[in-house]
């Protein structure tokens, strides 16, 4: 498949591109959409349960895995929109439907619009507002970027990482629930980094849209975003104020020592799981309250088998993923 180009298997039945396959419909509320595409894969990846839908489903079920999807699923359409490329991988002499490539560290591009033309193809939809569209790139590479669209939309990128299950799940659950759903900011960070002075379009940005709730730039408990947490009991020992994070090592905050957002361990911390209920909550018409989250939470609350308060455990393949790119504020 990589070797010479004039050897390498190439499409040449288009017959099933833009073909829709409903694989979930919502069953509580106005129904959440969930568009799933897939970029490098070839006419014969198209086939009814074949390699594309096999891959779109594997999508699916790692987006509610972990809660507070898991429990909130009934809430989602999930679709796949076939999309056949001319060559069966990612790279920058392959000919593929969305044109997905990839820059320094573990960003991906893509051609936005042609993912917006194809995500447009569900049924009833006149335009992206609200929904995540994941791009499933049909190549092993352990990489991940997410794009804040216009109308408060996302678009995901995401390799098969390895053709790995549990890889791939960690990769879209960071980027499709975290960034995509949760509109979260990555709680990573780079050694010797610091925060920039500027910000106003931060700050900003969660006043209008709710957008990087999980961190915040001051550790006065009385002032950061999830000072509720921090004097509810519920939640002693599982969320603190920790510097690092939104990649800078200095000046900027997260609640937890780990999460899906940090290194992908154990789960989403508390003020994380609020934000993404809040998203889902308020989209599916039911309206959101924290006495409301707080009663679902308890499953998070008694399940958890470890303090995110904890240093992590590395025990999963971590490869910090580029941070989400804005493409547009209203």
């Amino acid at each position: 498949m990589l070797g010479d180009p004039s050897e390498r298997y190439r499409s040449s039945d288009f017959s099933k591109d833009g073909e829709v396959v409903t694989l979930q419909k919502a069953s509580v509320g106005k129904g959440i959409n969930i568009t799933i595409l897939g970029d490098g894969f070839a006419d014969r990846d198209m086939a009814n349960n074949g390699k594309y839908e096999t891959r779109a489903r594997g999508a699916m079920e790692a987006i509610f895995s972990v809660e507070p999807a898991k429990s909130l699923r009934s809430r989602f359409n999930v679709y796949c929109i076939k999309a056949v490329s001319i060559d069966e991988t990612i790279g920058e002499s392959y000919e593929t439907a969305f044109s997905s490539k990839y820059g320094d560290g573990s960003f991906i591009s893509g051609n936005l619009s042609k993912i917006e033309e194809y995500a447009l193809k569900v049924p009833g939809v006149t335009k992206i507002d609200n929904m995540v569209v994941l791009n499933i790139l049909n190549d092993p590479k352990h990489a991940g970027t997410c794009y804040y669209y216009t109308g408060n939309s996302s678009i995901c990128f995401c390799p098969t990482v390895g053709f790995d299950k549990t890889y791939f799940s960690q990769v879209v659950m960071h980027e499709v629930v975290g960034h995509g759903v949760g509109k979260l900011a990555d709680e990573y960070y780079y050694y010797g980094t610091i925060a920039p002075s500027e910000l106003d379009v931060y700050v900003s940005d969660y006043q209008k849209y709710g957008w990087w709730a999980n961190v915040d730039f001051t550790n006065d408990p009385a002032k950061v975003k999830w000072k509720a947490f921090l004097s509810n009991p519920l939640y002693t020992g599982k969320v603190g104020i920790f510097e690092g994070g939104f990649t800078f090592q200095l000046g900027v905050y997260r609640p937890s020592q780990t999460s899906i957002m940090q290194d992908y361990s154990y789960e989403f911390n508390a003020p994380s799981r609020a934000a993404i209920y809040k998203r889902v909550m308020e989209l599916s018409g039911e309206g959101y309250s924290f006495e409301k989250f707080l009663e679902y939470d308890a499953v998070n609350r008694n399940a958890s088998n470890a303090s995110l308060t904890k240093s992590p455990l590395f025990l999963k393949k971590y490869v910090n993923l580029s941070p989400p790119v804005v493409i547009s504020r209203r």
